[in-house]
């Protein structure tokens, strides 16, 4: 029996991961209905996340949080990097500079998929970042599947992280 060829095999892989596979329904934040408060329709009573959260480029459809993992929070805007040509939106602080942002805690394994940047000094995170008080190197994390980002952040040796809301989709609710 003879085995298959490194292009057998890399074709099997290109097929597996083909977009056939159907892609659930996700939504931006922006995509909210208009005069619709976002916090109250992406969390319960708590604060806590209700739908899935989704990497933010519309034919990947990774999962990178599951519901009731997600606490909202608001800090400081712009506290990720910006890049030209990112497909990310400007952010849409509100008139006091804040922006909302999910708070991941546990570890690493609180996320579906995510992936984690080396840890980095030469990006530095404002004084003000939340979890920036550790004097730790920044790690940026991005999606698992397709490596857009930065999505969010986390410390190195940390145990929590946080997601930019406006650069993840989120699950449509049936």
């Amino acid at each position: 029996m003879s085995q298959p060829s490194q292009a057998d095999i890399f074709a099997a892989l290109q097929a597996q991961s083909s977009s056939s596979r159907k892609r659930p329904p996700t939504q931006l934040i922006s995509d909210l209905p208009e005069g619709e408060d976002a916090k109250a329709s992406l969390t319960n009573g708590q604060g806590t996340n209700v739908t899935k959260i989704h990497c933010f480029r519309q034919g990947c459809g990774c999962v990178i949080l599951a519901p009731g993992v997600g606490q909202w929070i608001s800090a400081d805007s712009n506290l990720i990097p910006s890049e030209d040509g990112s497909p990310f939106p400007g952010s849409n602080a509100s008139p006091d500079n804040q922006s909302a942002y999910w708070h991941i805690t546990g570890s690493p394994m609180s996320f579906d998929n995510i992936g984690f940047s080396k840890p980095s000094e030469l990006k530095s995170l404002s004084l003000n970042a939340p979890g920036n008080a550790s004097g730790k190197k920044v790690k940026w994390l991005s999606c698992a599947d397709c490596d857009l980002g930065p999505v969010g952040w986390s410390f190195e040796g940390g145990t929590e992280a946080w997601l930019a809301v406006e650069r993840v989709r989120y699950g449509v609710k049936p």
